[in-house]
């Protein structure tokens, strides 16, 4: 269970293909300069560069779903742009290119709306099986429950009455989780906790020096779906 991002990094991708059933979960607060809007690229120089949706007042009083896209800006052909000329000597670009430029064509109103059908597409487009649920809904009596508690008491609650509901024994997370989750909190419950530590991942980015965990376009542009698809199982649990 993770909110949605947009494009993000390859480690996003491996959560999702580690698990049987995967919940994108959009009813957490958005939160500025973070990733739900936003992600990194490479440029042709050898910098990194970000590529920004932009969005109408997006404070984390306002929850990711209801953070609306600023249709008024360019935005789609800026990012496009931006991809276009600095993958453009990529060895995978044309396909890459125009996975990124349906995605980004289409009509969204909100941020989850775009970051949803670009995950679902990626993860269409990388053969990963897991399940997306992406109907939030189900879980309001949950939220409703968890509204009162202190907030440590409703980090762990939140997943753990979700696991509950989706009969889940083991729940996985990224690996910045374990400053927010405790075991045995999850053990007590029944529910097996781990985190996923994704590996040492390189590639060739034609730049002498490699940097890493830059958005799922980056990666594809220089390893195509193959090589990508390999990466999702570099990782360990722990």
């Amino acid at each position: 269970m993770m909110q949605s991002y947009f494009l993000p990094y390859i480690g996003y991708f491996q959560l999702i293909n580690s698990a049987d059933k995967f919940i994108l979960y959009d009813k957490l607060g958005y939160i500025r300069h973070g990733w739900v809007n936003r992600n990194r690229i490479l440029t042709r120089e050898g910098n990194i560069s970000y590529i920004t949706v932009p969005v109408k007042h997006g404070n984390s009083n306002r929850h990711i779903f209801d953070t609306y896209i600023n249709n008024t800006a360019n935005w789609r052909r800026n990012i496009l742009k931006a991809i276009y000329l600095n993958y453009i000597r990529a060895p995978f670009f044309e396909e890459t290119y125009s996975l990124l430029e349906d995605i980004i064509s289409e009509t969204y109103h909100t941020i989850s709306e775009l970051n949803r059908a670009s995950l679902s597409i990626i993860c269409r487009h990388l053969e990963i099986p897991t399940l997306l649920i992406d109907d939030n809904d189900l879980y309001s009596t949950i939220e409703e429950e968890i509204k009162s508690m202190e907030s440590t008491d409703r980090h762990h609650q939140r997943p753990i009455s979700i696991c509950k509901q989706e009969g889940a024994k083991i729940y996985i997370n990224a690996i910045g989780g374990e400053r927010l989750y405790f075991r045995d909190r999850f053990a007590s419950e029944g529910i097996a906790l781990f985190f996923i530590k994704t590996a040492d991942i390189k590639y060739e980015q034609n730049q002498p020096e490699f940097y890493p965990n830059l958005s799922i376009a980056d990666v594809l542009m220089y390893s195509g779906v193959k090589k990508t698809k390999d990466f999702l199982n570099l990782f360990e649990l722990i």
